[in-house]
């Protein structure tokens, strides 16, 4: 009955909208466009 409980009460973690789950079909999901641009930018400030 506790773990009952703690299950109602439990809540979904908040995900971003383009978050992918591991194991997922490819098509389950659109897949963003700005995810190259994210990393480009993140090269760029890491490789300075």
């Amino acid at each position: 009955e506790i773990d009952g409980k703690k299950n109602s009460a439990r809540q979904e973690p908040a995900l971003p909208t383009h978050y992918k789950p591991r194991g997922s079909p490819e098509g389950a999901a659109p897949r963003p466009i700005l995810h190259h641009e994210l990393a480009i930018a993140y090269r760029r400030t890491a490789g300075s």
